[in-house]
């Protein structure tokens, strides 16, 4: 398996916070990963199918997730400079900072205000979609299992020096 270089830095940062909180959290949550994600490498029909081609693995004991592909799998648990929405109910839209990096491979995206929501793709129009989606797919997560949704409070500006 392969990951985006966004995807390796926003699990770093995952796992620096539990293991400020206590190192037994950042290992528990290691484990947790590599349990899900090893169950969806040997069984990928085993998940929740979320459109075609993609299906979506919880963590049980995490606020985190990852949307992956029988070839292929992103890790998207919470994105800077560029805004999207986000609907909360049929009225109310969201707004959160995304932050789009491009690598060698394609581009990163992440939302600093949803912790572990990150996407992958080739272009820039294939990022702006696919954070769209882990965004809609994190804060439907995050109903699901009962919790708040975040507002948002990033703020992104560009610094011209």
């Amino acid at each position: 398996m392969e990951y985006h270089p966004a995807v390796q830095r926003e699990v770093s940062r995952i796992l620096r916070h539990y293991d400020y909180i206590s190192p037994r959290l950042g290992d528990a949550f290691w484990e947790e990963l590599m349990t899900t994600i090893e169950a969806a490498a040997d069984a990928p029909l085993r998940f929740h199918q979320v459109d075609q081609g993609r299906r979506r693995a919880n963590l049980k004991r995490f606020p985190y997730h990852f949307l992956y592909r029988e070839i292929e799998i992103w890790i998207f648990p919470k994105a800077r400079l560029t805004v999207y929405s986000s609907k909360l109910d049929g009225s109310e839209h969201m707004k959160y900072p995304v932050v789009i990096e491009k690598s060698e491979t394609g581009f990163g995206a992440y939302v600093p205000d949803l912790p572990g929501c990150v996407a992958v793709g080739e272009t820039l129009s294939e990022i702006e979609g696919l954070i769209r989606e882990a965004i809609e797919f994190h804060l439907d997560g995050l109903r699901e299992d009962g919790l708040g949704i975040p507002d948002p409070s990033t703020v992104a500006q560009y610094v011209e020096v």
